[in-house]
């Protein structure tokens, strides 16, 4: 996986998660880990297959759920993430011989045909924790997946929902109104359950259930005279390294937020209630398909 080889996009991502490795599980996704292997657990023997599997938190967990007799194939392109991951072997309780590692995209057709997912029959359940809104195309990326489903074999993912909040204007609606390129756009995707429903039926399986999560970060209720706290806030921490904590881009990033903050905070009665929401949805691939 030659780095001229991969598309700008995807680079720039993989430059992202690699920063972010050494930290990412100071953060609320250990406990969206657990509640996805708990909402739709492995049985012992089943081959699951952990798409954009990070750090390996959802990896192992479903390690120690399939058993020995199981597999577990974590797929990642950040050899950041994969690095921590790899050295969390020792520490979990998790059979670490039942898992294989793989540094590859999980939306290319080529990472599909690797020796190592080949030789598995077919996957009982595909796990994707946090990176389908990462995903240009849903629908046709969870069809070039289901085709490692065995009959009646389950994708679980999530997806934020369709609200605005403090994240979304940081990393995508800011940016983008200050022309700076994105390299994801769920906010212009994510029109509500019915967006998830629609690439579910259009990538050719049977939707079982779209249910709505807890926020996992505390909701707060802010007043638009917050927002310069709020962006100060961000710009010194989670978005520290980003285009809109430029000195050349602050300002204007910073009166955007503004802008954007107050107009969300109307809508809802004069408070910007904040928050992290996702979407959990379980599908399967058909139980008539070959």
């Amino acid at each position: 996986m030659a780095g001229n080889q991969l598309p700008e996009d995807l680079r720039t991502l993989i430059d992202i998660y690699n920063r972010r490795a050494a930290n990412y599980d100071d953060s609320w996704h250990p406990d969206l880990a657990k509640d996805i292997i708990s909402w739709f657990p492995p049985r012992p023997g089943d081959r699951i297959l952990d798409l954009a599997c990070g750090t390996g938190l959802v990896t192992y967990l479903a390690s120690e759920r399939a058993g020995t007799r199981g597999l577990v194939v974590g797929v990642d392109a950040s050899p950041g993430m994969l690095e921590i991951a790899k050295a969390k072997a020792t520490n979990v309780s998790g059979s670490p011989r039942n898992i294989i590692w793989l540094l590859s995209n999980i939306d290319s057709e080529e990472t599909f045909q690797r020796e190592e997912l080949r030789k598995v029959d077919a996957f009982d359940i595909i796990y994707c924790c946090s990176a389908m809104p990462l995903i240009p195309d849903p629908p046709r990326t969870l069809a070039l997946w289901s085709r490692l489903l065995r009959p009646g074999g389950k994708i679980v993912f999530d997806y934020p929902t369709e609200r605005t909040t403090t994240l979304g204007l940081l990393v995508h609606d800011v940016p983008r109104a200050l022309g700076i390129h994105v390299p994801f756009s769920w906010r212009d995707w994510m029109k509500g359950q019915k967006s998830l429903v629609d690439a579910v039926e259009h990538a050719g399986l049977e939707l079982i259930t779209v249910t709505k999560t807890k926020s996992y970060v505390p909701e707060m209720e802010l007043r638009p005279e917050q927002s310069g706290e709020v962006f100060r806030e961000a710009i010194e921490t989670s978005q520290k390294n980003s285009e809109l904590a430029k000195p050349d881009v602050r300002e204007q990033a910073r009166e955007t937020f503004r802008r954007e903050f107050e107009r969300e905070a109307q809508k809802n009665g004069g408070l910007f209630t904040d928050g992290h929401w996702l979407y959990v949805v379980v599908a399967q691939k058909r139980k008539d398909e070959i």
